[in-house]
């Protein structure tokens, strides 16, 4: 048995559903997506700024800096 994995327009699921049934296969689930956000990405800054910021980074101002170091150029 091999399983599909497909990404359809909610208008064609009923279509979709219809076809596996009369090719006797079955539909194991169906997930609908939820709607992208339109908000900005300042938005979400903002958000994560008055949540307290990245906790996986508890220095932000020493991480900047080791992110920021000069690496090494091979052949320079």
């Amino acid at each position: 048995m091999s399983r599909i994995t497909l990404e359809v327009a909610n208008k064609d699921i009923s279509l979709l559903i219809a076809l596996a049934e009369r090719l006797n296969a079955s539909v194991v689930e169906v997930i609908e997506a939820k709607k992208a956000s339109n908000k900005s990405p300042i938005y979400w800054l903002e958000k994560l700024a008055n949540n307290g910021g990245v906790k996986s980074i508890p220095d932000p101002e020493k991480w900047q800096k080791e992110i920021r170091k000069d690496k090494k150029l091979s052949k320079r």
